[in-house]
């Protein structure tokens, strides 16, 4: 038997507000058609001490844990725990063989960034020729935690010209820089330093 055991979260990383999420459906038996290969698999998922409730009477080959759920056993943030699934498989000779794999998941709290921007352009022509254009990034959590982010910006069709102030949080296109009947995309990437992830 193949058994395998992966966290489809990043890396093994859980963002505050999201659910870790393992998945074992991948196991198989060797020697066996593949249409049959995962036939007659019964999984049991363990979790370690701290957070033993989390696994209690858990089965089937995926496990979603909430936030909530980690919260109200007292899970920690930043620790690194190791999950387990034990998969039993009975042969036709009656010999039930078990098999386990473990995977690693660590609950941090950073949250995802939802992107949010001030834009009071709707009415006006930004390719005015006196017009200023300037757009803000606007996050509550992100503002807060901004040391640990590194942003960028970009524009297409390209625009060379721009200048970004505010911990390159805002960007802002000066007059004479856009061109007429042309429509422009701006992307705004930021990335956590420790957690890339987030």
């Amino acid at each position: 038997m193949v058994a395998k055991v992966k966290v489809l979260n990043d890396d093994g990383i859980v963002l505050a507000g999201e659910n870790a999420v393992l998945d074992a459906s991948e196991s198989f038996v060797t020697n066996r058609e593949e249409l049959q290969a995962q036939d007659g698999l019964n999984f049991t998922w363990v979790c370690p001490n701290e957070i033993i409730a989390l696994c209690i009477g858990k089965s089937g080959p995926k496990l979603e844990i909430t936030e909530e759920q980690f919260l109200s056993v007292k899970g920690k943030f930043n620790l690194t725990y190791v999950i387990s699934v034990r998969i039993a498989f009975t042969r036709r000779s009656g010999v039930i063989e078990v098999f386990r794999s473990n995977a690693n998941v660590r609950w941090v709290e950073i949250y995802r960034p939802v992107f949010k921007f001030n834009l009071p352009y709707s009415k006006i022509l930004v390719t005015a020729e006196r017009q200023t254009f300037r757009l803000t990034f606007k996050n509550s959590y992100v503002l807060n935690n901004i040391n640990f982010y590194q942003t960028s910006w970009s524009i297409t069709p390209n625009i060379s010209s721009f200048a970004l102030t505010n911990k390159n949080l805002t960007l802002t296109v000066n007059q004479g820089n856009f061109q007429k009947l042309t429509n422009y995309s701006f992307f705004i990437t930021m990335q956590h330093t420790l957690f890339p992830q987030a």
